[in-house]
């Protein structure tokens, strides 16, 4: 039994719910040693040569492509129409605060579906931006490349800013340990059997499918964050609409059971992804910032069952899309087994990533829970010695 599997036996052996099955935190089982530590890759998407995915990874299970409105694609959000300038009135004095600008405005049905979804995952009091992320996962990787696979256990510390990740990673289908780490400007791996350290970013052109996956690692962290903690999400977005009306979206990993969604969308600034090639502003010239849309699936109350009213406003996907560009890219998250962690902060257990309209994923990852504390080993705000991520001597 691979350590994907047998992750998710032990979240059940805890009492983990599924997204058919969502119930308060059970208590640790201190028999569930087995529990897989963090994978990282050496080099794949969710892990950067050894970030959560070192090489290629373990052959992910089909999953069927997940339901959105409109043949399952959220529409671009049509730009906000600019309201007509108000008539001046003569005697008033001129205001030099900008005037808040009304795509910003949360419409009242948006703001009450993403405050549901905010309260599931943390309750009753707001949470602030998360600083980063400890946690540890088993990790099923497939370069779509070649179609090789990563099967590990990884153990990840992430900080956002500045940005920095170490990856340890024992990896289940070969015989190895390994650590990938990156400061903020150098990336570096290190064989823990041996103590051999290469230092990637030394050398871009032979490690360049490291360096890549490393970027493809860092980039899925923030999405990550971004997706547990929607009160840091939600006050980013623009434009924010409702995408229709509730639809079925099938749930990981084979899509056999559904469950009622409404979509939520807006547009935030661009911070994940290269700007598109082309040639650099003339003199003079401006653009307008690269901006992503933002998709958001959260359970509604409308399944008659006992778990579809557990689950309303669980958040089952996560979506972030390029706009206004030739080559587009598109992140997907797919979620179950949602549980607590030891803050109580509720998160899936088990995560599958799609990439650019793939329906199969490329990453499927299961959180592997605290056995001594109980709750799912993961902390949004860790505190992180620097040192960790600096290149061993």
């Amino acid at each position: 039994m691979n350590d994907l599997l047998a992750g998710l036996l032990a979240l059940a052996a805890l009492g983990l719910p599924s997204a058919t099955h969502c119930s308060a935190a059970p208590t640790a089982d201190p028999a569930a040693d087995d529990v897989p530590t963090v994978a990282s890759p050496t080099d794949a998407e969710p892990a950067p040569a050894d970030d959560v995915v070192d090489e290629p990874p373990a052959v992910a299970e089909p999953a069927d492509e997940v339901a959105t409105p409109d043949a399952g694609v959220a529409a671009d959000p049509a730009p906000a129409a600019v309201a007509a300038e108000p008539a001046r009135d003569e005697g008033a004095s001129d205001d030099p605060s900008p005037a808040p600008d009304p795509d910003d405005a949360l419409p009242a049905d948006v703001a009450a579906v993403l405050e549901r979804a905010a309260r599931f995952q943390r309750g009753e009091t707001p949470l602030g931006p998360p600083t980063g992320l400890h946690g540890r996962f088993s990790v099923h990787v497939v370069d779509r490349r070649d179609n090789s696979q990563i099967d590990a256990r990884v153990e990840r510390t992430y900080t956002r800013d500045p940005e920095r990740m170490v990856t340890t990673r024992q990896d289940n289908l070969v015989d190895s340990d390994s650590t990938v780490g990156f400061d903020g400007d150098r990336t570096w791996f290190r064989d823990n059997a041996t103590g051999q350290v290469i230092v990637y970013s030394d050398d871009p052109l032979t490690f360049e499918v490291d360096l890549e996956q490393l970027e493809e690692q860092l980039r899925l962290m923030p999405v990550l964050l971004d997706a547990f903690v929607l009160d840091a999400l939600v006050p980013r977005l623009r434009g924010a609409r409702l995408e229709g009306g509730p639809v079925a979206l099938p749930l990981p990993p084979h899509g056999d059971e559904t469950r009622t969604v409404q979509w939520v969308v807006g547009r935030m600034d661009d911070e994940l992804f290269p700007p598109e090639p082309g040639p650099p502003p003339m003199p003079g010239e401006t653009r307008a910032p690269d901006e992503v849309q933002v998709g958001l699936a959260v359970a509604t109350d409308v399944d008659a069952d006992e778990d579809g009213a557990r689950l309303n406003g669980a958040l089952l996907a996560f979506r972030v899309r390029t706009l206004g560009r030739s080559d587009a890219r598109e992140i997907l998250l797919r979620f179950d087994h949602l549980y607590p962690t030891q803050t109580g902060l509720v998160v899936p257990a088990f995560t599958q990533v799609h990439e650019d309209g793939d329906s199969l994923p490329s990453i499927t990852l299961s959180i592997i829970p605290d056995t001594e504390v109980g709750g799912l080993f993961l902390d949004l705000d860790p505190e992180v010695d620097p040192s960790i991520f600096a290149v061993p001597r």
